[in-house]
């Protein structure tokens, strides 16, 4: 299982983390550059956007045409879609799931008791709807002005890619040592961030 440590929250209210190292070694991740620039990032999903999905029968469209080419199934693309939704209980928040929703990251810089951010600031992870950790963050945005979301809107939250920041976080997470350490990384490595840090 892969374990990150949660960093902080940019502008647009996108969560960013970095992979952890379970080596001996320990520390981040390593790469050619010497640890991983790039963080894990996962985006809130409004409130709106999720009943979009739960209803958008698009989105498996591509799954079911080969589906019904394997002779996997005789459904029509919509019996096909509700019976997605009404199995895909794989999902760490199964009543905020939709079929092909990527929740990579999320449970890893949300809930995870042994991600250094959470166990830094006494939170638990395993709390019931969201845990304690994901209603903390969404709070944080709510009362946030510089997040161009609404805070108390957030349904859920799934994967959005994985980049560095190009500039600091809104809202620093992390313990500071590992903040400093990464934007020190950063400042040497990444120029957009750098044009950003002299700010």
């Amino acid at each position: 299982m892969y374990r990150y440590v949660t960093l902080g929250i940019d502008g647009k209210g996108q969560v960013y983390g970095l992979e952890l190292n379970d080596s001996e070694s320990g520390g981040f991740r390593h790469n050619s550059l010497g640890y991983s620039t790039s963080c894990a990032v996962i985006r809130p999903v409004p409130r709106e956007t999720l009943e979009y999905c739960r209803n958008d029968m698009d989105s498996v469209r591509e799954w079911w045409k080969m589906a019904v080419a394997d002779d996997h199934t005789e459904l029509g693309l919509e019996d096909y879609f509700k019976q997605m939704l009404d199995t895909d209980s794989d999902s760490f928040w199964y009543d905020e799931d939709w079929p092909a929703k990527d929740e990579s990251f999320c449970y890893g810089l949300l809930e995870d008791h042994d991600n250094p951010t959470l166990k830094a600031g006494g939170f638990k992870g395993e709390d019931q709807n969201g845990g304690d950790f994901r209603k903390y963050i969404e709070k944080l945005i709510a009362d946030s002005d510089e997040i161009d979301i609404d805070g108390e809107d957030i349904a859920t939250w799934e994967a959005s890619g994985l980049w560095a920041p190009s500039e600091p976080f809104v809202i620093e997470l992390a313990p500071r040592e590992i903040l400093d350490e990464y934007y020190s990384h950063l400042v040497k490595t990444d120029a957009k961030f750098q044009e950003n840090w002299k700010r």
